[in-house]
């Protein structure tokens, strides 16, 4: 096991962790990062946390391996600023601007020795990603001395002057594949024959 800490400018905070066993046949590995940083302005924080957990059992001709993985991330930004704000820059012009995701993949891997050289391998797995993608007055500003500055904005920008942008989405894939592997000879000849198969849903999106 060991553990490396690290860090930075702008409150910024990282440590890693890389666990790991094996006992005959059995084996985990985990990992983990965790990611934080305040940032250089006014509600600019970021952080990403990582888990990555794998647990095989290799006995005879048979292994089999199961692999979880888990990413949480929320990274903010600012904006352009006005060159009049340059001094106050880290105050920002407008707030929040941020990507938010949740993430998580789970597959098992399987390989099976058959008679002779075939092999039977194939796995399955299942994935879901959620992200929320916010930005703030994503128009650009209008032009100084517009006598009517709402009907200015909606004629250049279709929109109102100052508005938001909050996009979601959720995405959720399972699939799995199959695969038959022979490598007996043919004749006198080296023989490599191999035959697969996969499925991949898309369960649901918005």
């Amino acid at each position: 096991m060991r553990g490396i800490p690290r860090g930075g400018g702008g409150g910024r905070q990282q440590g890693d962790r890389h666990p790991q066993h094996r006992d005959g046949s059995e084996a985990v590995y985990l990992a983990t990062s965790l990611y934080h940083e305040r940032g250089w302005a006014v509600e600019n924080p970021s952080r990403v946390h990582h888990f990555l957990g794998t647990v095989g059992h290799h006995e005879g001709g048979t292994k089999l391996d199961l692999t979880l993985s888990y990413v949480s991330s929320y990274l903010a930004g600012n904006q352009l600023v006005p060159l009049s704000w340059l001094d106050q820059a880290s105050q920002g012009y407008t707030r929040p601007d941020y990507t938010a995701t949740d993430a998580g993949t789970a597959n098992l891997r399987f390989s099976q020795q058959l008679a002779g050289q075939q092999t039977l391998e194939g796995n399955v797995y299942y994935r879901r990603i959620a992200r929320t993608i916010f930005n703030s007055n994503i128009n650009d500003p209008v032009t100084p001395g517009q006598a009517d500055q709402a009907d200015f904005c909606q004629t250049t920008y279709g929109e109102a002057c100052a508005s938001n942008s909050d996009t979601r989405y959720t995405q959720r894939i399972a699939g799995a594949n199959l695969q038959y592997v022979n490598q007996a000879p043919l004749g006198e000849y080296r023989n490599y024959f191999t035959r697969s198969e996969e499925h991949t849903s898309e369960l649901q999106s918005r």
